[in-house]
């Protein structure tokens, strides 16, 4: 799959002068590397696509062009199945946290997300990254493994405690769960977060209503319409003497 996925990037480009003097394999790779780095500073995407194949074809075991490739057909064309023919390839090295992150949304696009969650997990256990973290955390969750999704939210809490995307994702895996005392504590913080935002309390009264504590989600969704601006009161007109 690999030479016919080069030969389509080969084919789809302007046709290029010939470089003036034959290059063996890996000179030529690593020249045609600069040059889509070169493309890429000056925001030339089919050249930087170009010249990263022609680097791919010359020295296809050299993982550092394979990877670039992968990571411009995953962000320009969103074609995950390209992506992982450069990124699944013999001797390319496994322990490089960035070739797992792009196997995982590879995998992703292709609607594995089983095996986007292990390799997310693998990049995860090489580097750790505090978005990774979090995409891998929502995945678990659309996969049902919720306990899972609940972990990897815990340890980015306990890293970015002022973050409020993991403990929102918290209050409602908490919620579902039955640990409600937990939830509550989460979107407590969520509204003390943003003293001045209505929608948290909101959140928190419709909780507290399902939990049936009626009086708290009283108390919350007034102090909720507090918040909200009241609308302007139009000043009446005042006699305009031209028209008397």
């Amino acid at each position: 799959m690999l030479p016919a996925l080069l030969a389509t990037v080969l084919a789809a480009a302007p046709a290029a002068p010939a470089a003036p003097v034959p290059l063996p394999g890996s000179a030529a790779a690593q020249a045609a590397l600069s040059a889509a780095r070169a493309a890429r500073e000056r925001g030339d995407a089919a050249a930087e696509r170009l010249e990263l194949a022609r680097a791919v074809s010359a020295d296809p075991g050299w993982d550092l062009p394979r990877i670039d490739l992968a990571e411009v057909l995953l962000r320009e064309a969103g074609d995950g199945n390209a992506a992982l023919a450069l990124l699944d390839g013999p001797g390319l090295r496994v322990e490089n946290p960035r070739l797992q992150r792009l196997r995982g949304a590879a995998l992703e696009q292709t609607g594995d997300g089983e095996g986007a969650a292990a390799a997310y997990a693998a990049a995860l256990a090489l580097r750790d990254d505090d978005e990774l973290r979090l995409r891998r955390a929502m995945l678990l969750e659309s996969l049902g493994r919720a306990p899972e999704a609940i972990v990897e939210l815990e340890r980015l809490r306990a890293v970015r405690p002022a973050d409020p995307r993991p403990r929102s994702q918290l209050a409602e895996l908490y919620e579902s769960a039955g640990r409600r005392v937990e939830a509550e504590a989460e979107l407590r913080w969520l509204a003390a977060a943003a003293p001045a935002a209505p929608a948290p309390l909101y959140r928190l009264a419709r909780f507290l209503a399902r939990g049936g504590d009626a009086e708290g989600a009283d108390r919350a969704e007034r102090a909720a319409r507090a918040l909200e601006r009241p609308a302007r009161a139009m000043r009446p007109l005042m006699p305009d003497g031209r028209h008397r």
